[in-house]
């Protein structure tokens, strides 16, 4: 997960086990200067936001008693990081604690989350001048630990995005470049306008997750768009998609840090038919379509949810690049099951009598969870018996 850049979309041609004593430390470079403690980085009650509803709850208890503004909350290992305009705060979420913080007297620029939820990248800038530098700082999410700082000269350059491994940046001449989260240094690049006839790409942007980066891109005057799999290591090209067409569709990503509910949960899109089918499901480690994965069986998910459409070589209006294929179709269950429970087409029994509802010391009051990792275990039984609970509904 990562906090939106201020656009993904780019027209190219304009710890420790132990609770630590507080250690504050004051971290000086030529521009910036920082201010950076560890209060409590043990790994207990170190539970991921999942949904929608844990951070509108790490929010509420953040604001309430810091009175300051949460700008938004990322899920990260330990818990969950909370974006300040100066900084950023670590808290764990059951129990609620702050864990760790980093701040800095400029203003926090950018703050990237890897794919993973295992480091968080903040971007300082000078209010005042030196507009093409930033101060990058790499931070261990789990522990709070700083792994990197330095300066990095972004003059013609855009921060695109990060994968697990790398800073993704996009040169002015339109090349896509992964440069070491630790280092600066140079890991692979790929030019979209290799996909061209011409060999030239107008507009550029991209998706990451877990292990691979997909590019898309435009190809000037040539009315046709494609996207490239890249392996997030080594820069090699898995699997490649052309499409008619001349705008980029819209995109997102889908892994088990995707927050269940929010706004960028393509998941939550779907089943709300906010697409109207309009869309497309890619395998970000295979390229392969969604819809041959859970639209073909005999016991799909046809008839509950708009199946995606492949669009016949027409760019599609909406592409969702996903993971993990188990995650995506309990995520899929799940949130059906909430639709059709909030529609009557479910009854309380049904889901009682599977022993699927969390959260209450009776019946009245638990609920479906909004995440498999809701369940204490046996997520894979639930979710089977929770489909086949859905498929006798209608």
């Amino acid at each position: 997960m990562s906090v939106p850049l201020k656009n993904f979309y780019v027209a190219l041609s304009a710890g420790s086990a132990l609770v630590l004593v507080a250690a504050l430390a004051f971290i000086m470079s030529d521009r910036f200067e920082f201010n950076h403690a560890i209060l409590d980085a043990s790994e207990e009650g170190g539970g991921v936001v999942r949904s929608v509803l844990d951070v509108q709850e790490v929010r509420r208890l953040f604001e309430e008693d810091s009175g300051e503004e949460v700008i938004s909350v990322e899920p990260a290992k330990g818990g969950a990081v909370l974006v300040l305009e100066h900084g950023v705060v670590s808290v764990g979420i059951d129990p609620f604690k702050e864990r760790w913080f980093y701040r800095g007297e400029d203003l926090l620029a950018e703050t990237l989350m890897t794919p993973n939820g295992e480091k968080a990248v903040l971007f300082f800038g000078a209010e005042e001048a030196h507009e093409d530098a930033l101060r990058v700082v790499v931070i261990d999410t789990l522990s709070g630990n700083v792994e990197s700082s330095y300066d990095a000269q972004e003059t013609g350059n855009r921060e695109f995005g990060l994968s697990n491994r790398a800073r993704l940046v996009l040169s002015g001449e339109g090349i896509v470049e992964a440069r070491s989260l630790l280092g600066d240094e140079s890991l692979w690049s790929f030019d979209p306008a290799g996909d061209c006839t011409g060999g030239k790409a107008e507009e550029v942007q991209i998706e990451s997750i877990n292990d691979t980066v997909s590019i898309f891109s435009t190809c000037l005057g040539e009315g046709r768009v494609s996207v490239s799999g890249i392996d997030s290591a080594s820069g090699n090209v898995l699997w490649g998609y052309g499409w008619d067409g001349t705008e980029l569709p819209r995109t997102f990503s889908f892994s088990a840090m995707t927050v269940a509910g929010g706004e960028d949960d393509p998941i939550r899109a779907i089943v709300g038919n906010e697409f109207d089918g309009q869309y497309s499901l890619i395998s970000g480690r295979t390229g392969r379509s969604g819809s041959a994965i859970f639209w073909t069986a005999g016991d799909s998910l046809e008839g509950y949810i708009q199946a995606p459409n492949d669009t016949n070589g027409v760019t599609p209006e909406n592409v969702v690049i996903f993971d993990s294929e188990q995650e995506l179709n309990a995520r899929l269950i799940l949130q059906t099951a909430h639709r059709l429970y909030e529609e009557g087409e479910i009854a309380r029994q049904e889901l009682d009598e599977e022993v699927l509802l969390v959260g209450g010391d009776d019946k009245e009051g638990g609920r479906l969870p909004m995440t498999p990792d809701g369940w204490a275990g046996g997520a894979n039984a639930k979710i089977s018996a929770l489909h086949d609970i859905i498929v006798e509904s209608t």
